[in-house]
């Protein structure tokens, strides 16, 4: 199987070519060592996305430098990590679309948000700037987790369960 991307030239802090910026932060998004800002994901190299580089250097044993090479251990076990999860995905069946659980999942984090909000609120009123600021690390984290439910149901709303088991796995390559 060929690899699921190849880098053109260097991602580093100086420079990198915007397509791979993109390659680079979609597979981190996808192993989930990239959340995506709330600007969006663009083509430009961001401390999230050498952040995400690093932590998936420390986490799969590598150098940890924040630095991709075309060819060397990191763009590697990048794809061999992609290449395992596509192989595990492919062989188990896709699940159907379950409004249920997923209007659940996100009763679920709009509370645990409005209590993070709480907490937050009272951290501000103690002064706490560290408490404070790892709560808003929880909060986006979980904000970030609500948009892709959210976004799971407008696509249950839309397509008939045909499409989330036959359709939708053939146009992602799986």
């Amino acid at each position: 199987m060929p690899p699921f991307f190849t880098l053109r030239q260097v991602v580093s802090q100086t420079r990198a070519r915007p397509a791979d910026v993109l390659d680079v932060k979609r597979a981190l998004n996808r192993m989930g060592f990239y959340d995506v800002p709330d600007y969006g994901m663009t083509p430009y190299a961001d401390r999230t996305m050498f952040d995400g580089i690093r932590r998936f250097q420390r986490a799969n044993g590598l150098r940890v430098d924040g630095v991709m090479r075309r060819g060397h251990a990191t763009e590697r076990a990048m794809n061999d990590a992609l290449r395992l999860a596509h192989e595990r995905r492919s062989k188990t069946p896709k699940p159907e679309c379950d409004r249920a659980r997923i209007e659940s999942e996100i009763k679920r984090l709009e509370l645990q948000i409005d209590d993070l909000e709480t907490r937050k609120l009272i951290a501000k009123g103690n002064f706490d700037q560290e408490a404070e600021k790892q709560i808003e690390t929880q909060i986006k984290r979980l904000e970030g987790q609500l948009r892709t439910w959210e976004h799971d149901l407008r696509r249950c709303d839309d397509l008939p369960t045909d499409f989330w088991r036959y359709q939708l796995p053939k146009i992602l390559g799986f």
